[in-house]
């Protein structure tokens, strides 16, 4: 929502306003309002009231917009007047009150459209409640509420908001879509409303089309209004729609949609908006002595003059090729959209890969690599380190090991003790034939055998123990620097 700003190109618009008892007799049972700046107290139009000749005015959309409200009163030659003045009173009052807190999405807009309607139908009900002689009182309204370059509208009844617009595509309605003139409201009445739909719950209307209702005799039985005793007020929003520049707005009271058609409406508007919406609205008031016109009529005209331009979607920069950072961020909408499926052959990144998503993809790569070749070296390496110690290994067991030359020890050293404990015994035994024969030496001469076995025995004596121990010590050192050396290579 604006706030006002002297820096700030603002949407301008050209208000004018006629609201009259026109050809019906007594009071003027219609209202209307038009503030032209909501948020401020001074340097705005505010007027409202059953008699209103607002000549054409320039208004610049400051703070909070502009608001306009058409409201047709019914129910009696006391009454109707009434209460179109509560709904027209409360919904201005509303606006002022809550506009300072509201919020900023679409539903709180929407949402303080549909209250302000809501409050007035209950003002208006309370007032019929208190006084019985307004009993039975009630009112259409139709609001159009433009700022910025947006509008919301609502309604309640068959009151009107009209868009004529040049190849207008927008309408609720159901007019004639061919026209550049088009109702953005449906009419809460028993001829337009669905067949097979009642606010009430209850059977449908007719669901006629704009131009069948016109010409039906009960086009002007109410199906919604504001001041019903038995059923709040139900009322319909919408918005918002972005204005163009020449858009003409028109809000009316059914003294004119019920009498004029929609294509007679729009054929005054192009022959007379070349000078100005002054010249719309004395054309579309001239034309009622051709129509057979029985009602108060009110009009409120609104033409856009001027609509700022939208910001550029993509910024400027310096290089002709915009980053694909800069041109991401300011992409619209309609170019996120996809133009063709995604082929279901290529991987969906290809599709939307952002800069950071590439140098992961890069970083990975490299470091794939770099790994690659670490492990071709270790495994060089290791490769080259086993055969190393293959060949070790070969030599090492060419060699005695500590266990076969301890082995060798223990053996060699159990065969010289065995040796030795058989030297001892074969010493024991020759010193009995040393014995036998020196007794047989004495009577008996000794044999030839006997000779032998005396110097076989004398040869086999055995060396001094020591020397045995010595040799045993040096094999034993030989043996330890053996196993020393082994453990080194």
């Amino acid at each position: 929502m604006s706030k006002n700003s002297q820096n700030k190109k603002l949407t301008k618009l050209t208000i004018a306003a006629l609201c009259s008892k026109a050809a019906r007799s007594g009071p003027n049972e219609d209202n209307c309002l038009v503030i032209t700046d909501l948020g401020s107290s001074t340097h705005s139009i505010d007027v409202s009231g059953p008699q209103v000749d607002l000549v054409p005015t320039c208004v610049n959309l400051e703070n909070y917009g502009c608001l306009l409200v058409v409201a047709d009163g019914m129910g009696g030659m006391n009454a109707g007047e009434v209460a179109s003045a509560i709904a027209v009173q409360t919904i201005r009052e509303y606006f002022v009150e809550r506009l300072a807190n509201i919020g900023s999405t679409e539903s709180d807009f929407q949402n303080l459209m549909s209250e302000a309607i809501k409050i007035a139908d209950e003002a208006i009900v309370n007032e019929s409640a208190r006084d019985e002689s307004k009993f039975g009182m009630g009112t259409t309204v139709a609001l159009l509420w433009v700022f910025d370059n947006k509008a919301y509208y609502a309604w309640c009844g068959d009151s009107r908001v009209y868009l004529y617009r040049e190849n207008n595509e927008l309408g609720e309605g159901r007019g004639d879509k061919s026209l550049n003139l088009q109702s953005l409201t449906l009419d809460h009445s028993y001829v337009m409303t669905p067949a097979n739909k009642s606010p009430f719950g209850k059977e449908g209307g007719l669901g006629l089309t704009e131009d069948e209702a016109f010409e039906h005799p009960m086009n002007n039985v109410i199906m919604r209004s504001l001041g019903n005793p038995s059923e709040r007020a139900n009322p319909d929003v919408r918005g918002p729609i972005r204005i163009n520049q020449d858009d003409i707005f028109l809000l009316c009271s059914d003294g004119l949609c019920g009498a004029m058609r929609t294509k007679t409406i729009q054929d005054c508007i192009e022959s007379a908006k070349e000078g100005g919406i002054g010249n719309v609205l004395n054309k579309i008031w001239s034309a009622t002595p051709d129509i057979e016109w029985h009602d108060n009529m009110t009009t409120l005209l609104c033409h856009v003059t001027y609509v700022p331009k939208m910001k550029a979607t993509v910024a400027p920069t310096q290089s002709k090729q915009p980053s694909e950072q800069t041109s991401a961020k300011y992409t619209t909408e309609k170019e996120i959209e996809p133009t063709s499926p995604i082929s279901d052959e290529k991987p969906k990144i290809e599709k939307d890969r952002s800069p950071f998503t590439k140098q992961l993809i890069m970083a990975a790569i490299a470091t794939v690599v770099v790994l690659s070749v670490l492990f071709g070296i270790l495994s060089n390496r290791a490769k080259k380190s086993s055969e190393k110690l293959l060949n070790n290994s070969e030599e090492v067991s060419a060699k005695p090991s500590d266990e076969t030359v301890r082995a060798g020890v223990d053996t060699t050293f159990t065969t010289q003790q065995k040796q030795l404990e058989k030297k001892d015994t074969i010493v024991i035994d020759s010193s009995k034939i040393v014995s036998m024969s020196a007794s047989v030496s004495k009577g008996t001469p000794s044999s030839n055998t006997g000779g032998k076995s005396t110097q076989a025995t004398e040869r086999s004596q055995p060396k001094d123990e020591s020397e045995v121990k010595q040799q045993i010590e040096e094999k034993t050192n030989k043996t330890k620097t053996l196993l020393e050396t082994v453990k080194k290579r």
